[in-house]
């Protein structure tokens, strides 16, 4: 599943291949989710490959709107602007419009347990047959895992991670969830690690 960035795609010999967990990371309000969003968009419009996006963030409206935003090549600013300045209602329309035209090939859900999101993925996916397909789960560190009296929030999102490993495996496409890093790496100046992501050992 091509990503829309070309030196992106080049590094990833073409997209995102069947089957894998993909968690870009990053900063909060970095472009992880809008990173998320232009792919699964892309991969639409473009490709005609079919997305299902779980939002656990930002309302469906929301997601409504960057999507709207993306294929109209416009700032998401349009839909809101400033006091004492109008709407253009034709770039409006003519955005939405673009969203509404991808009908079934797009689906927005609010789920926020791992079960619940797994048995939506499955029923989407048996409708949507084909090689080739893209699930966003926004973001993992959101997802409501299954909790034991004991179980630690590390332990809850290995399992979140591990049950979206296995949803890519069983649906055969990719899946991507971002995933968010403690801000250890702004504060220092320096570059992110692997080991500033939170609950960094799941």
């Amino acid at each position: 599943v091509p990503t829309g960035l070309m030196r992106l795609d080049a590094i990833l010999r073409g997209g995102f291949a069947p089957e894998q967990l993909i968690v870009p990371c990053g900063l909060t309000s970095s472009g992880k989710s809008s990173f998320g969003f232009q792919v699964a968009f892309h991969a639409i419009a473009r490709e005609q490959i079919p997305a299902l996006i779980f939002t656990l963030e930002m309302s469906r409206a929301e997601v409504f709107v960057k999507g709207a935003a993306f294929l109209e090549r416009c700032n998401t600013s349009l839909f809101t602007p400033a006091p004492h300045k109008e709407i253009d209602w034709h770039v409006v329309q003519r955005a939405t419009a673009r969203v509404v035209g991808l009908g079934d090939m797009l689906q927005i859900e609010e789920c926020r347990g791992i079960e619940q999101i797994r048995a939506v993925a499955t029923t989407w996916r048996a409708r949507h047959p084909g090689p080739r397909a893209l699930i966003i789960v926004d973001h993992i560190q959101k997802v409501q895992g299954k909790r034991t009296k004991n179980s630690t929030r590390q332990e809850e999102v290995w399992g979140v991670a591990s049950s979206l490993k296995n949803l890519a495996k069983d649906l055969r496409c990719p899946v991507v969830a971002p995933a968010q890093v403690d801000n250890d790496a702004a504060k220092e100046k320096r570059a992110p690690r692997l080991g500033d992501l939170r609950e960094s050992k799941a």
